[in-house]
């Protein structure tokens, strides 16, 4: 087992990563490698090697995506335990436990909390080395349109079918309450990219959060507009005169369905309902089957709003289940527990 240089390693370590992970849907894995592991503004991420044996082939590796995390009054530095691949012939428990340990140490390299939404598997090996469950997402999605729900399930001809799925479009909408919804605080508008105004919005905000992630302008361009992975819409509800930015949502958007992975509003009366209403007529507009969003919060204003606008509560995300290890660190648990925790946080 041995520490990885993020330069000189490269190539082993794509390696592994071609051969164990599934191929990232929009770029190659060498593409990001360097996005994520070379070009974060808070620094190379870290990345351990499981050798065959001494001085021979990488056969494994396992890494921390670096964050800078928000702890109470402190700034932290927090790594995503992620990309933990090992060829099969050496897959056993002992070899993931020793790239986890090896992870674990990274309290001598500067990293204060590590964290993680491990699947099924690697949730054994998280539990064994002493992770915390600090929560789980919940998800709420709000069906915009029958398209989809008529095709599958219904055996009328085609023609029939997108009949029916136009007349209950247009009762769904008549019925929807964004359709009505006037915000009161600014007006939605598509922004180009992440300005001064995010900072600010930063500034006003972070103080509400026990924990929470990051969300300056440097940090927002590099997670949204550079990523190679997908890409992003910004959504800002900014005053009248565009000089403020109340609250913003970015989404990625997988053929008809929308998924929200950052949200962040401030506490002026009803934003977040005016933010996500004009958020749900916008991707309405665009041919939008359904929207997601998937979330921890202490935020009671997220969840009265998405209830309002009558999203739904969905169980298939109770497994998604956040861990944390603050390995040689003592944070009180409420501010771990409580986490403004959203989808860009992890992906």
């Amino acid at each position: 087992m041995i520490s990885a240089d993020p330069d000189r390693d490269r190539a082993a370590i794509v390696s592994v990563w071609e051969r164990n992970l599934p191929r990232p849907s929009h770029c190659s894995h060498d593409r990001r490698y360097e996005w994520q592991y070379l070009k974060s503004p808070v620094g190379p991420g870290l990345c351990w090697l499981l050798l065959a044996q001494p001085g021979d082939r990488v056969v494994g590796t396992a890494g921390l995506a670096l964050r800078a995390v928000k702890l109470g009054t402190r700034q932290a530095i927090a790594g995503i335990a992620a990309d933990f691949a090992v060829d099969p012939e050496h897959r056993s428990l002992l070899p993931a436990l020793m790239l986890q340990k090896a992870v674990l140490g990274s309290r001598n390299r500067g990293v204060n909390l590590i964290y993680g939404l491990p699947n099924a598997q690697a949730a054994v090996v998280f539990k064994r080395l002493g992770y915390s469950t600090i929560g789980g997402l919940r998800r709420y999605t709000r069906r915009l349109r029958t398209d989809e729900y008529l095709h599958q399930f219904t055996r009328f001809p085609y023609v029939g079918r997108a009949l029916a799925a136009r007349m209950a479009n247009g009762v769904l909408a008549l019925v929807s309450p964004e359709t009505y919804y006037r915000p009161r605080c600014g007006r939605l508008q598509e922004l180009p990219g992440f300005d001064l105004r995010f900072d600010d919005l930063w500034s006003r905000v972070s103080g509400r959060f026990a924990t929470i992630g990051e969300r300056n302008s440097p940090f927002l361009h590099w997670r949204y507009s550079q990523c190679p992975l997908q890409e992003h819409t910004v959504l800002g509800l900014v005053t009248d005169d565009s000089s403020r930015l109340v609250g913003y949502v970015v989404a990625q958007r997988n053929n008809y369905r929308w998924l929200i992975v950052d949200l962040l509003v401030d506490e002026t009366p009803d934003s977040c309902l005016a933010l996500l209403a004009g958020f749900l007529n916008y991707a309405g507009q665009r041919g939008a089957q359904s929207v997601t969003l998937d979330f921890h919060s202490p935020a009671a204003g997220i969840e009265a709003a998405l209830r309002h606008l009558r999203f739904r509560r969905r169980d298939s995300a109770t497994s998604m289940t956040i861990c944390a290890e603050c390995p040689g660190e003592r944070f009180p648990p409420e501010e771990v527990t409580q986490w403004h925790f959203l989808r860009g946080d992890i992906d």
